[in-house]
């Protein structure tokens, strides 16, 4: 029998293949080694939800869904629908990060019977008990909220506990090869996850909000023993880390590197680090052992050229910490990698034109660096959430409006229309074009970067942007995945 049944929404629009369920996966490992309760995850990217729930002899005891903002929450209330028409007497707990942020939000669709915040692994233990009426009753389950006598309750929590220092995680509950997936440095990649959390409190990141600044770390050998069973049983190469910033803890990640070295994995990945640390903390011995354990690329939330906006949106580095890591990435071979972030509210626009600056200065140093440009998004449970709403940002009603909020949908309205369009193409086209790139196998690319070089580098050059059309031409073919 399957106690708890766990729908993985889709977090995209299309058809491809997404990530695996690690949520999820994390969630049923601990399930596992410390309850009786049976989980059976069911991902709607490699799964027809609605036919497996059907096969299910039983009802579960519940049905969870997670999610995050945006267009995983539409998916999610699709699910949800369907999962109601089948079992409707079965409780649907939703969690994930929109949920934890705004509880008193999702607890008034009706789709939406219980709410667990923040770590799910203790609080669904205690409400399946409850729900089998084994133990206490739903008021003692902690982290959890939801609807009495019409009226929002929140249970309190029982803080921030490290479930994944002791955490195994069991591939085979999915169709795991399913998820292996082609990248320019590997043609079976997939993404694993060796810590939580972060130490920093950046204003427009939630994941301070939701593990309170605490950061955690897993059982490097049991972690080992996964990516072993990986690349014998599914020929996997490559790797994406998955963490928040897998370079906080100098012993870890040396464990990590050292662990994929002498068992003689022949393996490639990248990871997120954030530049003031790795560069204070992380001598050239340990970023060296990193480059012989098969990292490629390492990328951090560089945000802004800016010193003055860096300060205002806390991020404890500085322009010079990020060149710095670029130069330092380039010394030891590994590919460096820029997010940045342009339209913050309350700020200069000359930030915007800073920020250029610093990119381009990033690629004197290193040509092959790698770029991510967003819009600012507001989240909940930010620092600068309160700062885009006097800017005039109006929060989403309803969880199927906050369906439409994620990054590369968003536009504040202190941000001009022709600025969101500039940077698809400063992103798709003139810094790529005008410099180095890596255009993987396709000789269309290839060709086509060969006609278009010297006419994006002159454009960039100049600063002419004027009547673009090979900008739109390159945005819509990368759009289009040519």
């Amino acid at each position: 029998m399957t106690d708890v049944a766990l729908l993985f929404p889709k977090s995209w629009v299309g058809n491809n293949i997404g990530r695996m369920p690690l949520t999820f996966l994390h969630l049923n490992g601990y399930l596992k080694a410390n309850t009786d309760i049976k989980a059976q995850i069911f991902d709607e990217s490699v799964h027809d939800v609605a036919a497996e729930l059907k096969r299910l002899k039983e009802p579960p005891v519940c049905i969870g869904i997670s999610c995050m903002t945006g267009i995983q929450i539409k998916h999610g209330l699709e699910l949800a629908k369907s999962a109601r028409e089948i079992f409707p007497g079965t409780p649907i707990v939703w969690g994930g990060w929109h949920p934890t942020l705004l509880p008193d939000n999702c607890l008034e669709n009706p789709l939406v019977d219980f709410v667990v915040r923040g770590q799910g692994e203790r609080a669904l233990t205690e409400l399946v008990g409850a729900l089998r009426g084994n133990g206490a009753g739903i008021e003692s389950v902690s982290n959890l909220s939801y609807k009495k006598d019409g009226v929002n309750t929140h249970n309190p929590s029982h803080g921030v506990v490290d479930f994944l220092k002791d955490l195994k995680v069991d591939y085979t509950v999915i169709p795991f090869a399913k998820y292996l997936r082609p990248q320019t440095l590997g043609d079976h990649a997939t993404g694993v996850i060796s810590s939580m959390g972060c130490p920093f409190h950046c204003g427009f990141c939630s994941v301070a909000e939701v593990y309170k600044q605490k950061f955690f770390f897993r059982n490097v050998e049991f972690l080992l023993d996964e990516i072993e069973w990986m690349v014998k049983e599914h020929g996997v190469n490559y790797f994406r880390f998955d963490d928040d910033n897998l370079f906080i803890k100098k012993e870890h990640t040396r464990a990590l590197c050292a662990g994929i070295l002498e068992r003689g994995l022949d393996v490639q990945w990248d990871a997120g680090a954030h530049a003031s640390l790795i560069n204070k903390a992380f001598d050239d011995d340990t970023i060296s052992l990193a480059r012989q354990a098969g990292c490629k690329m390492i990328y951090i939330g560089a945000e802004s050229g800016s010193d003055a906006a860096l300060k205002q949106i806390q991020k404890k580095s500085t322009v010079a910490d990020s060149l710095l890591f670029v130069k330092t990435m380039h010394k030891f071979g590994i590919r460096p990698e820029l997010s940045v972030m342009v339209s913050f509210p309350k700020m200069d626009i000359d930030d915007v034109k800073y920020t250029f600056d610093m990119l381009f200065e990033a690629r004197e140093l290193a040509p092959e660096v790698g770029l991510r440009i967003f819009p600012y998004t507001p989240y909940p449970g930010t620092r600068m959430y309160q700062d885009a709403i006097e800017a005039g940002f109006i929060p989403p009603a309803t969880m199927e409006e906050w369906a439409g909020h994620w990054l590369t949908n968003f536009r504040g309205p202190w941000t001009k229309k022709s600025l969101t369009g500039f940077l698809k193409h400063f992103q798709a086209y003139y810094f790529p074009y005008s410099g180095e790139q890596v255009m993987g196998k396709s000789r269309l690319k290839y060709l086509l970067r060969l006609i278009l070089h010297p006419i994006a580098a002159w454009r960039v050059r100049h600063k002419f942007y004027f009547l673009p059309l090979d900008a739109m031409l390159v945005t819509w073919m990368r759009r289009k995945d040519f």
